[in-house]
């Protein structure tokens, strides 16, 4: 999918994920704020608009308070503008104008097509709710014996979540749950497991198997947090002094599931949390160990992933921001979630280099 502006700002898939849950109705248009929702005094543009067309400083400055901050983002949006202050009929139909063009833009977007730069003239186009469908996975607790596997699936069906993750439990009747599981709703399932050793390991492949006979495994994923629960591997336990045995562990799953004949189709997601809250210098920064890389404890081609793997704690913000899922999903903030740039880039617990900053940036 290819990036696009609007109003002069790059536009994520998220946000017009964001932007489609918005419009509602038979194509009638809603208005993404409420009718009493903050316009500029300066010109006739309403809040959201403004910020998407600030710069990011700017948006990282005001995105708690739009209607106090709205001159300060009229001036970044625009720095020359010199209007005069607007009828309401003029407010109100620019508004609605704004916000019109805006979505027709993402709808062009997401259809695949690239929008002129007068996106108001272009025609909407339809996009199938699956692609929204398929972006949302929901994390349960069968597994550990919380959720109740066909209320889950009801549940499931209901919202049309095809996306699930659990614990690699190895109570007898878990596996044959999620198979039934996915007969009734088509989800897939990943699993993983908090503080695993070798047999954990062979325990989570053979689940895996028996998952992917039947189409029902999305992926592979490694361990859980290890940071929070540590791996043992050749009889040696990670700590916050080593995440050596973090690293064996993941290199020997990875290795495992991509020569298996049943598993080997499958992206192999890394291991969470492991690359920010690393020890030493493993490399678990990486997917796989670049050649010429300085420091790490690896060598060169040890191989992880195919796949990052991120525990966005949005929840840590101890409030509500404008646009906090659009901002988290930029790969190179640095705020108080761990991030792709914390876990791979420069990881947050003991600032070892990754990827440089250019891998991060939104790319077709």
């Amino acid at each position: 999918m290819k990036e696009t502006h609007i109003n002069g700002r790059f536009v994520s898939k998220a946000v017009i994920a964001q932007m489609m849950a918005l419009v509602a109705g038979g194509g009638s248009w809603q208005p993404m704020c409420p009718r009493d929702a903050p316009v500029c005094e300066r010109c006739p543009t309403p809040a959201h608009i403004h910020w998407l067309s600030a710069p990011r400083v700017q948006q990282q400055m005001v995105r708690g308070n739009l209607s106090r901050n709205m001159l300060d983002l009229c001036a970044a949006s625009h720095p020359r503008a010199a209007r005069p202050a607007p009828s309401q009929s003029q407010k109100a139909f620019a508004h609605m104008a704004a916000f019109k063009a805006a979505v027709l833009a993402a709808l062009a977007l997401a259809a695949g097509s690239s929008p002129s730069r007068t996106p108001a003239a272009a025609a909407p186009v339809a996009v199938p709710a699956k692609a929204f469908l398929e972006s949302i996975g929901i994390c349960c607790h069968i597994g550990q014996g919380i959720d109740d596997p066909v209320k889950a699936g009801k549940a499931l069906a209901y919202i049309g979540a095809h996306a699930i993750r659990d614990d690699a439990s190895t109570a007898p009747s878990f596996v044959p749950d999620l198979l039934q599981l996915h007969r009734s709703t088509g989800v897939k399932v990943i699993l993983t497991r908090s503080g695993p050793n070798e047999t954990a390991l062979g325990d989570m492949l053979d689940m895996y198997r028996q998952l992917a006979h039947e189409g029902a495994a999305l992926a592979v994923e490694g361990p859980n947090e290890p940071n929070n629960w540590p791996v043992t591997f050749n009889g040696k336990k990670s700590d916050h002094l080593d995440s050596g045995p973090i690293a064996d562990w993941m290199a020997s799953y990875y290795a495992q599931a991509k020569a298996d004949p049943v598993l080997g189709h499958l992206p192999v997601f890394h291991s969470s949390e492991s690359g920010g809250s690393e020890s030493n210098n493993v490399g678990l920064q990486y997917l796989k160990v670049p050649e010429g890389v300085k420091g790490v404890l690896r060598p060169a081609g040890t191989t992880y992933a195919t796949h990052a793997n991120v525990h966005n704690y949005i929840c840590r913000k101890p409030a509500l921001i404008d646009n906090m899922a659009w901002i988290n999903a930029d790969p190179t903030f640095r705020g108080w979630p761990d991030s792709m740039w914390g876990e791979y880039g420069q990881t947050w617990a003991h600032n070892f280099t990754g990827y440089p900053l250019q891998r991060f940036r939104r790319r077709d």
